[in-house]
């Protein structure tokens, strides 16, 4: 089966969005979405800005996994995630 994400905001916008794409999943890709999603996480934590005053970067996070299951046994999973930051104005 098969999952993708894609995604756009501040670090905390999208580490607080990721669980809950679990929920637009079932089985099979329900499974493999979660396995990756402290992985996930912990990548989008690692881009952050603390201190105030200072703009903190625009993440696009595109994510997708594979996996395949034979009689009952996670036997392939692939992962791709892509993550690009920029500085610019969110609106909207």
């Amino acid at each position: 089966m098969s999952w993708s994400v894609n995604m756009v905001g501040v670090s905390a916008a999208i580490a607080e969005a990721l669980p809950k794409e679990a929920e637009k999943h079932d089985g099979q890709s329900r499974l493999e979405f979660e396995a990756a999603l402290p992985h996930l996480l912990g990548i989008i934590r690692e881009n952050f800005v603390a201190n105030q005053g200072v703009s903190e970067a625009v993440l696009h996070l595109e994510a997708s996994g594979h996996g395949h299951v034979r009689d009952g046994l996670q036997i392939q999973r692939s992962l791709r995630v892509k993550l690009d930051s920029f500085y610019a104005t969110l609106v909207g």
